[in-house]
This record gives structure tokens, C-alpha cells and sequence, in this order.
């Protein structure tokens, strides 16, 4: 494995064998599509469920399928600048209701996958601009890890 696995959580290194960013391809197409994680499209995005202390859903893009924007209903979380596609969403619930996401962002060629932290407000969606925001996925000592 190519990822610090060991600073993950579990729903991240899920998903993160599951969407790509383990050294593993992740798809590019010119099948652009919005993940709406109220309402995903089943035939766009592998959902898995986890249980447990971080009961929450996974989402990665089919093959054929590339993620440009996530919402929630409505309200934006994020979209893609220049060469970004989301390679997994990972949705933390509370109560049945969405508290945080954790994307994964591929960009153009870059041998680095970003990851971005969202949590869900009484405002709507925000950033979370504590963690750390690249890991490597083809160089196990990567100096930024999340702290999680």
C-alpha cells in the first residue's frame, strides 16, 4: 500500500481501496457527473454503508463516471477547479443525517491525491482547514498525514 494507512480512518482506507487513491487507476472519462449525497444516481457511484463508530456511506465513481461537483440537495459542497475529480466521498452521519464529508481529489497527472474535510453547520457546508491536505500515492514517506 502506498498510503500511510496506519493515520487513516477506517472509512478512509475503505474507501480509499475501493476509489483508487491507493496506487490503484482512478478513472478519468468525459462522463461528468454531480454526486448529490441526498440522493446519489446508484447507476453513477458504488455506495458502501459503514457501521459502527463512523457510521456513515462511501461514495466512488463508476467507471465510466468522473465527479466534478458534490451537493447536498441544494447546497454546494464543492466543485472542481482545472484538472480535479473527485475519486471517493466519504459521508460521516449523525442521527441519520449528514455531519461531515472527506473528499478525495485527483488532479491532472500529480502523483498526490488532496483531501478536503467538510462539516455541515447551522450556515451549511464549511471547510475544515485543519488537517493536512496531500498525501502521496506513489511514496510511502510522505511527509503530511492526517492527524485523525
Amino acid at each position: 500500500m502506498h498510503v500511510m494507512a496506519s493515520r487513516l480512518t477506517p472509512w478512509e482506507l475503505r474507501s480509499c481501496k475501493a476509489g483508487g487513491c491507493c496506487g490503484k487507476r482512478i478513472y478519468s472519462s468525459t462522463n461528468l457527473t454531480t454526486l448529490d449525497i441526498s440522493n446519489p444516481d446508484k447507476l453513477k457511484v458504488h455506495i458502501d454503508e459503514t457501521t459502527g463508530n463512523n457510521r456513515g456511506k462511501i461514495f466512488s465513481p463508476k467507471n465510466d463516471q468522473t465527479v466534478n461537483k458534490v451537493v447536498d440537495g441544494k447546497a454546494t459542497i464543492w466543485i472542481a477547479g482545472a484538472g480535479e475529480e473527485c475519486s471517493f466521498v466519504g459521508l460521516t452521519l449523525d442521527h441519520d443525517r449528514p455531519k461531515s464529508v472527506s473528499l478525495s481529489i485527483k488532479k491532472d497527472s500529480s502523483s498526490y491525491i488532496e483531501l478536503k474535510y467538510y462539516d455541515k453547520g447551522t450556515t451549511g457546508w464549511n471547510e475544515r482547514r485543519d488537517e493536512p491536505k496531500k498525501r502521496s500515492t506513489t511514496h510511502p514517506a510522505s511527509p503530511l498525514q492526517s492527524t485523525r
